[in-house]
């Protein structure tokens, strides 16, 4: 039985729904004037990419959101986009626990985790 409550796992449960919500709100509006820098781990359970990317990025990958992406879509657990890399697209589906960076700096805000 666990008799202490975990602060720093909850902070960081609590900070992953900023980005979560972050990213819910540009599904639903676009980014306008604000994009997005997520770092994450490619080889994170549940994360999905195309194998080409996961062997040019075996442990992590930055991502830019910002004018050229289309099908952002964000539930629960993570979220899909579609990018192009060298003008080829391809689908990610990135899960929360793998976000290690996120920043927006056009309002010069930014948050780093240890993976969850």
């Amino acid at each position: 039985m666990i008799n202490e409550i975990d602060y720093d796992n909850l902070i960081k449960k609590a900070l992953k729904n900023v980005v979560k919500d972050a990213l819910k709100f540009a599904q639903e509006n676009g980014v306008s004037n604000n994009h997005f820098y997520i770092t994450f781990l490619t080889n994170a359970k549940g994360v999905e990419l195309p194998a080409i990317l996961k062997e040019q990025y075996p442990k992590s990958m930055t991502i830019v959101l910002q004018h050229q992406f289309e099908n952002l879509e964000v539930d629960d657990d993570g979220f899909s986009v579609d990018l192009s890399f060298g003008g080829v697209p391809y689908s990610l589906k990135i899960t929360f626990s793998s976000v290690t960076y996120f920043a927006d700096p056009y309002a010069k805000f930014g948050l780093s985790f240890a993976p969850l």
